[in-house]
């Protein structure tokens, strides 16, 4: 649970009784996938957050994802953790930013739909590999007001070269990885097709993240730059992968980025 928050902010968060924790089965393409829902209870219209979680398969996540959910919620936002087709129940194979894209996307739209949100206040946030599903996303048409990333990466053959790690693992994610790493990593790589995220993005990356490293965010943020594309960069001095010893000031800085680009 430490990547998200202790068991403190756990326990507050369950024991709150000001939010609802849903868990909705939804359709992305042909496949039925899961995503963690916690919404304020009341009638009136929320903004509402899209929460694109990192790492591969995962089940029984809720647990960890809550004590980060009740933050945003508590900021006054419905927060919907889409958890990727084959994690949680979900039917379908995690491509891991390959179709499974659209199972972010396909959230965006359910949220819009819902009577309890502001369908003109969505945003889109994204740890890690959720980072790179963000970006992915809003390249592909996301209808999002603005978004923010932590400790995502942003050039996949890079990251290869910088974590032998990530590396060894490629093939098992995607089979035929080595007849088709270039076609892999162009759709993974938003340095590459910068030019094609056109909302307001905030990129925070721990200046000592050993998974990713900085330079991801960097060289992404100067693409940013040459494209026009309002953004801020923002590398906190000691910080983690995801930030998660500094996660109440990380969701912060995110919150305000979101209020700045409000209605």
């Amino acid at each position: 649970m430490d990547r998200y928050a202790d068991s403190t902010a756990y326990d507050a968060a369950r024991s709150d009784a000001a939010f609802e924790a849903r868990r909705w089965r939804y359709l992305s393409d042909s496949v039925e996938v899961v995503a963690f829902v916690l919404r304020p209870r009341g009638a009136e219209p929320h903004p509402a957050i899209v929460y694109c979680r990192g790492s591969y398969l995962q089940q029984g996540m809720a647990p960890s994802l809550l004590p980060l959910l009740h933050r945003l919620a508590r900021a006054g936002y419905l927060v919907v953790a889409p958890q990727y087709r084959g994690s949680e129940g979900g039917e379908g194979r995690d491509e891991m930013g390959g179709a499974d894209v659209e199972d972010v996307l396909a959230a965006i739209r359910l949220v819009a739909t819902r009577p309890e949100v502001d369908r003109s206040s969505v945003y889109l946030y994204g740890e890690s590999r959720g980072g790179m599903m963000t970006f992915q996303a809003i390249r592909d048409g996301a209808t999002v007001r603005a978004a923010a990333t932590v400790g995502a990466f942003t050039d996949l053959d890079t990251l290869f070269r910088d974590d032998e790690r990530s590396a060894a693992l490629a093939s098992k994610i995607w089979p035929g990885y080595e007849q088709h790493s270039a076609e892999i990593a162009l759709r993974r790589s938003a340095a590459r097709w910068a030019d094609r995220i056109r909302v307001p993005l905030l990129i925070l990356h721990g200046s000592s993240d050993d998974q990713v490293r900085p330079r991801q965010s960097e060289r992404l943020a100067a693409a940013l730059t040459r494209a026009g594309t309002p953004h801020e960069l923002r590398i906190v001095p000691g910080g983690s992968h995801t930030l998660g010893e500094r996660s109440a000031f990380r969701d912060s800085l995110v919150v305000r980025w979101f209020r700045a680009h409000g209605n």
